[in-house]
């Protein structure tokens, strides 16, 4: 009896010792094991950064950031097409690692405001993570401004997350009630500055909770499976919005229909709701300059899907759905230029690298298509080299000192 003993008590001290050795190295196994898919859907969401592959260790070292949307997160047909493989490039950061040789990590996440983008997310994800590793802020940070929805996301985060919590509007002008703001009601609602607050065991046990989730999910797909095979209902494909009336572009010397619902510049909203959006940029961008004291800053503006190609149709149909679908496409242009320019004032004003990535897609979309031809929100391969080529130039402007850029008018002589 003793011997069964020692023999179940070696083999535990095994397991033990083995699990240990798995928590200890998971980030430079998983990610080289597992297909992305599974490292984004079972991963825990707030240590993921750690996962990622562009960058030569696990803990990110004198690193460029990516802070913004679903187009920093990398979003569109490149992932779609990649994200069975293991270790697949999908985006920026993946290119510009390869070019410049530096760890670049991503911070973006899909729906996000300026707030979200800028600040919540980065803040609390570092305030996470360093409960156990040791992770400086960024040497650089490269925002993006993505015309297609930040400004309409700016604004409904005003009226959400900000009168919806019983803030006054006149004091969305005052700068140190922003930062009280961001403080009281939106890091202190995130999840994972409070797990980094009130932290527990298990997060301290990645692999363990991959694993857990990775085994829980794949069962609900079994359960889903038999679920299917009892009572089948008919497959509802992937979002794809079809070529309608509105919407023809000229690629490649000919007029092509592509998808309705495009994203464009905020031509439905008022100019009031702009500057208060605007405002929420603004703040957000000197917020984080302040949280970050020694990280360098550039920024970026990515193009609206619509404004990226030369419309030929008279009018655009549009992705906001609350206040009118069909809008001229005279008036795309000249909004365009006008919240260019108004991100690159404030751009300047912060002392922030800027460049206008409009030229260079428009350029592109001359000859290819940049998006889809299934996701027509977000870049394919081909926009998503073109955005990574503008944003190594603009930091090889910023290591030489070079005065910043400004924006180029779309609208003139239109």
């Amino acid at each position: 009896m003793k011997r069964v003993a020692g023999i179940v008590a070696s083999w535990l001290v095994v397991l033990l010792v083995s699990y240990a050795v798995l928590e200890m190295t998971v980030w430079r196994w998983l990610p080289r094991v597992f297909p992305l898919a599974s490292v984004m859907n079972y991963l825990d969401q707030d240590v993921q950064l750690l996962a990622q592959y562009s960058k030569k260790n696990p803990l990110p070292d004198n690193y460029i950031a990516i802070l913004g949307d679903s187009y920093a997160f990398g979003q569109g047909d490149w992932l779609f097409n990649r994200q069975g493989d293991v270790m697949p490039a999908y985006n920026v950061p993946h290119l510009l690692h390869d070019a410049t040789g530096r760890d670049v990590v991503t911070f973006g996440r899909p729906a996000s405001s300026s707030i979200k983008a800028y600040l919540e997310d980065p803040l609390a994800q570092l305030a996470f993570l360093r409960l156990r590793y040791v992770v400086a802020d960024p040497a650089y940070a490269v925002l993006y401004f993505y015309e297609g929805n930040d400004v309409v996301d700016n604004w409904q985060e005003y009226q959400v997350r900000y009168l919806g919590h019983g803030h006054a509007a006149g004091n969305v002008q005052d700068a140190a009630y922003f930062a009280r703001f961001v403080d009281g009601d939106i890091l202190a609602a995130n999840r994972a500055m409070q797990r980094a607050q009130h932290p527990v065991w298990q997060d301290r046990l990645p692999a363990g909770r991959f694993f857990m989730s990775l085994l829980a999910g794949e069962s609900l797909k079994q359960v889903a499976a038999v679920q299917q095979w009892l009572d089948p209902k008919p497959h509802r494909p992937i979002f794809k919005p079809q070529p309608r009336d509105h919407n023809t572009v000229l690629v490649a010397g000919a007029p092509q229909k592509i998808p309705d619902r495009l994203q464009v510049p905020p031509v439905a909203l008022r100019d009031d709701e702009i500057a208060v959006a605007m405002t929420l940029f603004s703040y957000s961008l000197h917020e984080l300059q302040r949280r970050w004291p020694h990280t360098t800053f550039a920024l970026v503006y990515v193009p609206a899907v619509a404004t990226a190609y030369e419309v030929v149709s008279d009018t655009v149909n549009i992705y906001d759905t609350e206040r009118g679908k069909n809008y001229p496409t005279s008036s795309l242009l000249p909004m365009s230029d006008r919240v260019c320019a108004a991100v690159s004032r404030i751009a300047g004003e912060a002392g922030v690298a800027f460049v206008d990535a409009r030229p260079a897609l428009r350029r592109a979309a001359t000859t290819e298509f940049v998006h889809g031809p299934v996701d027509w929100l977000h870049f394919n391969e081909a926009g998503y080299r073109v955005l990574a080529g503008e944003i190594a130039g603009l930091l090889v402007q910023m290591e030489s000192k070079q005065p910043p850029g400004g924006c180029v008018s779309l609208s003139a002589g239109k």
